[in-house]
């Protein structure tokens, strides 16, 4: 049902595709209007952990990707009215064409970006490089920012050395003067020229977790913490502080200069200055937990959704609420159920 709806929702924006999106009819654009066919700059929920393909929105959409067979699909839901549709409203459209909108985010070949401060970012693969690219959606204009290489070369367990493609996994920013990329199997730390730091081996297929002077990831039934401030790689965090459970979700956050993580059925804090543990609050590990803002959303031993407030320590059940939302936008909260996306409360 929701497949057929979103192919009926497909043909209508062609239908009203020339309206919405100036460079599909006379190349005119709306006051503030943006490259993804909205109003004004555009804005992360990412908070504090590393998200692949994170929501955007700006003052008209929320902006969000679509599993459609083999491909994902970029999306777009009116936050007034609720309408979906496609960013890129051209019939049959595959997206490698420069007279395609979204043809910079499909320069892998299939749907690949990164949302930092009002920008996109990209990268492309030539020769046996990795250009990454800084997308401004308001003046169309984009620029290289650095670049890495596309091969690795590692051993195998019969000591052979083979060589690998690689891609770029992560952009996000650290603190007001430090962004993070990760590429391959190795983290880099740049300013905000994207002048080098400092780099360290991380390996791959990871997420990544931050505070304002800390990178976090798990490795094993650990995790390991990057401390921007002693410029030193630290593992096995937990054991050091004594812990011997292993962490029991993939729900991790940071949050004012700490680690938030599961380990049992308990959401517990870890304090980096004096390498100690808090336990905080008992939750279902299954449902996992999300940090917006300054809340803690997760669900109680009876499968309540449960809010908990950061600052004043105060937990409450969320009256009408089914799910852990995914994003809060607008003071308003984002939820995913089996229609779809939609905005939980009043305005």
């Amino acid at each position: 049902m929701r497949r057929l709806w979103l192919a009926v929702s497909l043909c209508l924006s062609v239908l009203i595709g020339c309206a919405l999106f100036g460079r599909l009819s006379d190349n005119t654009m709306a006051e503030e209007q943006n490259m993804l066919g909205g109003i004004g700059l555009i804005s992360t929920t990412s908070r504090s952990r590393s998200v692949i393909y994170p929501k955007l929105y700006d003052k008209r959409n929320v902006y969000f990707d679509i599993q459609d067979g083999m491909t994902n699909e970029f999306y777009s839901m009116d936050i007034n009215s609720g309408d979906i549709r496609p960013v890129c409203s051209r019939p049959l459209c595959s997206h490698n064409s420069p007279s395609c909108p979204l043809s910079r985010l499909y320069k892998t070949g299939f749907l690949s970006y990164f949302a930092v401060d009002d920008s996109l970012y990209y990268y492309e693969k030539a020769d046996d490089k990795l250009f990454l690219y800084e997308w401004d959606i308001m003046s169309d204009n984009d620029k290289k920012v650095c670049e890495f290489s596309a091969e690795l070369t590692i051993t195998d367990e019969q000591g052979t050395k083979v060589k690998v493609e690689t891609g770029i996994n992560c952009v996000e920013r650290i603190n007001t003067d430090t962004l993070f990329v990760h590429s391959g199997m190795t983290g880099y730390v740049f300013n905000n020229d994207f002048e080098l730091i400092c780099r360290f081996d991380c390996g791959s297929g990871i997420e990544f977790a931050f505070t304002q002077d800390s990178i976090y990831y798990m490795q094993g039934a650990d995790f390991c913490r990057y401390s921007l401030k002693d410029n030193k790689l630290y593992d096995k965090i937990l054991e050091t502080a004594g812990e011997t459970s292993v962490p029991s979700s993939y729900s991790y956050y940071g949050y004012n200069g700490n680690l938030w993580f599961f380990c049992g059925e308990r959401i517990c804090t870890y304090f980096p200055d004096e390498k100690k543990i808090s336990e905080v609050i008992n939750a279902m590990p299954p449902m996992g937990f999300k940090i917006l803002g300054n809340s803690l959303y997760y669900c109680d031993e009876q499968g309540n959704v449960c809010v908990l407030e950061l600052q004043s320590g105060r937990s409450e059940t969320v009256k009408g609420l089914s799910v852990i939302p995914t994003d809060e936008i607008n003071g308003r909260l984002l939820i995913y159920t089996d229609d779809g996306y939609e905005f939980w409360g009043d305005e």
